[in-house]
């Protein structure tokens, strides 16, 4: 049976063995981690189900045990772990080029991006999706009608704009959010420009980190005219959470990082 019984995101897997050999489970995490404690390891278990059966929000393990003849439900004991806290920033007015290496607790705006400590806000949040050719660019204005604003989710593999209009909504400079941290990130790039974050707790270069496909990164330099700075040659980029880049790549890639 296949289902997320370890609530963290990934699915797992519980299987059932006969001769009498119990129950294995086993927690996706970056390879496999047998997580069969608690299971029970002896009988025939072949006729297994996930399922919520105490509404406490976590998987549960109905199975039927042939040897003995009886069913069984091994109620789930998992406990989700508490958000982390994330500044976004130092940020200052005017657009900011930014990405959140957490998995947020929130991702729909403007919620996902309100400060928890009160004290900075935005107006707008811009981010590009390569994937719609036809119009990749979304905007969202906090200011508004809902008819004109694009749907922005967000997620830790994108980079976004964000635009602070004045000096006292730039507060103390810093946005707080929560979330998780995630074991490992995918990030699809497409064939030409892509803006995305950097979701690893490790500082790499460019050269290291990214794909063979990439030929190029641009990163965010507040003194020039156009915010933003080419740089062919890789090794001299080094990148980190929080930041985001645009990175140029041939072909379709896969992008993968460890926290």
């Amino acid at each position: 049976a296949i289902g997320d019984f370890s609530i963290d995101g990934s699915g797992d897997i519980v299987a059932g063995a006969s001769l009498d050999a119990g129950l294995c489970g086993n927690k996706q995490t970056n390879g496999w981690a047998d997580v069969s404690d608690g299971l029970f390891q002896a009988g025939d278990f072949t006729t297994m189900e996930l399922v919520d059966i105490n509404n406490d929000g976590k998987l549960d393990i109905i199975t039927a045990n042939y040897t003995a003849g009886t069913p069984h439900i091994w109620i789930g004991e998992y406990v989700i772990p508490p958000p982390v806290s994330y500044d976004i920033g130092p940020l200052h007015v005017g657009w900011n080029m930014i990405s959140i290496p957490l998995i947020p607790s929130l991702t729909d705006l403007p919620d996902a991006l309100i400060d928890l400590d009160g004290n900075t806000s935005w107006t707008k949040v811009k981010c590009y999706l390569a994937s719609d050719v036809a119009d990749p660019w979304k905007s969202y204005d906090i200011n508004g009608p809902a008819s004109i604003q694009d749907s922005i989710f967000i997620n830790n593999a994108k980079g976004f704009w964000l635009y602070i209009p004045d000096a006292p909504s730039l507060g103390d400079g810093i946005i707080r959010i929560e979330g998780q941290e995630p074991e490992s990130t995918e990030i699809n790039l497409k064939s030409g420009w892509n803006l995305v974050g950097y979701p690893s707790s490790v500082d790499a270069l460019a050269s290291d980190s990214l794909p063979g496909s990439a030929d190029m990164i641009a990163v965010y330099d507040e003194i020039l005219p156009a915010m933003i700075r080419d740089e062919t040659d890789l090794s001299t980029e080094t990148m980190s959470n929080g930041n985001a880049y645009w990175v140029h790549v041939t072909v379709d890639s896969d992008w993968y990082l460890d926290w």
